[in-house]
């Protein structure tokens, strides 16, 4: 009798979380098929769903265009526009575009943890996707190699969060139209965390897991603070080649001091074009090498971000190693009055990388 009551419990507890996919045939506002009526299912269905696309083939027959803003995500989600039976659009990996019909409107908003996100141009929106910002989130992953998004156009952030865990943002354009070469401006930064990001990646250590954030008003990536932060391989003001700029209005990437404030890995960035500086860091134990700071993706071409320095530092215990940091029209490395314990080793300050040429 035990063993039957152990049975029919674990079935019904599969039964309880049994995930669903969706599948968006239908460009329409909402309705049968749409991508609202999608959202709408998977909230209300207990477990991790996915929502796929079969629409048809030519650009107007896979764009979404909305008058009201989408549900907010309540439950795991994961959105693969890749499913999409179609190329991508220009050098990117989206294959739908959601757009914004109306002004103001919020794009995706995710407010459950551990969703997914891949292969949406979402385009025009305040936000184009938005953490909530009350909770905690968790676990959640904007694009992957081979599956990024172009988050473009909007009023406010490309991302926008506050409380963050575990979040990997990868293979995205930010701030550029799909071509990767072109600015499509957010009028805010390419990525936005306001309070901390703990053990979180942007970009990754090959050269498809990399996002290109460029031409954003207020700048490319904003962290007020954190721990064992990756910011890897990403061009930040850098176009998706890495040979030409589109610069951020504002400074290239700034990493805050809120939370434990430590751990920080910046490597292999391109952070070249930026209206106010390339990088400024406030963490404590960080690393910061590898990187070209002021020139292309060979570490030849001058690329100064203008009007600041190419790496400020106001943190402690930070190991600055092996960077190209030329080309700025301020300083090329700035130590504050309140930073302690700095290496500065191996670096190639206001030369190519060669270091024989200016």
């Amino acid at each position: 009798m035990k063993a039957i009551l152990i049975s029919t419990l674990l079935f019904l507890s599969g039964f309880i979380v049994q995930a669903s996919t969706y599948i968006v045939t239908s460009t329409a506002n909402g309705g049968a098929g749409s991508l609202r009526t999608a959202i709408n299912n998977a909230n209300n269905a207990v477990g991790r769903d996915t929502i796929v696309f079969n629409l048809g083939n030519s650009v107007a027959a896979r764009t979404i265009s909305l008058t009201a803003a989408l549900p907010v995500i309540n439950d795991t989600l994961v959105i693969d526009g890749t499913s999409q039976p179609s190329n991508p659009f220009g050098n990117s990996d989206a294959k739908v575009i959601v757009r914004a019909a109306v002004t103001n409107l919020l794009g995706l908003r995710l407010y459950a943890d551990y969703c997914e996100v891949y292969g949406l141009y979402i385009k025009g929106f305040g936000n184009s996707i938005l953490f909530n910002v009350s909770e905690l989130n968790t676990g959640t992953r904007i694009g992957a190699p081979g599956k990024g998004n172009v988050l473009s156009g909007g009023s406010g952030a490309g991302i926008a969060g506050f409380d963050l865990i575990g979040t990997t943002i990868q293979s995205n354009f930010i701030g550029l139209d799909t071509t990767g070469l072109q600015p499509e401006s957010n009028q805010g930064f390419g990525i936005s965390v306001g309070s901390f990001l703990i053990n979180g990646i942007i970009g990754g250590n090959t050269l498809q897991e990399g996002n290109t954030i460029c031409g954003n008003a207020l700048g490319g990536v904003y962290i007020a603070g954190g721990d064992s932060l990756q910011l890897i391989g990403n061009k930040i003001g850098a176009t998706y080649l890495g040979n030409s700029i589109s610069g951020n209005g504002g400074i290239g990437a700034s990493i805050g001091f809120v939370g434990d404030n430590e751990g920080y890995l910046i490597e292999n960035n391109v952070i070249s074009g930026n209206g106010e500086g390339g990088i400024r860091i406030s963490s404590d134990h960080s690393i910061v090498r590898n990187n070209f700071i002021g020139t292309d993706i060979t570490g030849t071409q001058n690329f100064g971000n203008e009007s600041g320095y190419g790496l400020m530092i106001d943190g402690k215990f930070l190991e600055i190693r092996n960077n190209v940091v030329s080309g700025n029209l301020g300083h090329g490395i700035t130590v504050n009055q309140f930073a302690r314990q700095i290496s500065i080793v191996g670096n190639k300050i206001g030369c190519d990388n060669s270091g024989l040429n200016e």
